[in-house]
């Protein structure tokens, strides 16, 4: 996990709201969750390129 290798604590005293509004989300628009994806890998790509790097010599 990404949080792992960056050294980040987590926090899970919001985890119910955070749950609860993804559900909403979800409700509302049933494709949120791959734009959501795709922005999440885009971030991960920028915050660790190499892992980036290493993904696309594998393929």
């Amino acid at each position: 996990m990404a949080s792992v290798k960056l050294e980040v604590v987590p926090d899970f005293s919001q985890s119910a709201a955070y749950v609860e509004s993804w559900a909403k989300v979800l409700k509302a628009d049933k494709r949120a969750i791959f734009r959501a994806a795709a922005l999440a890998q885009a971030a991960a790509d920028y915050v660790r390129p190499e892992e980036a790097a290493k993904a696309a010599e594998a393929a």
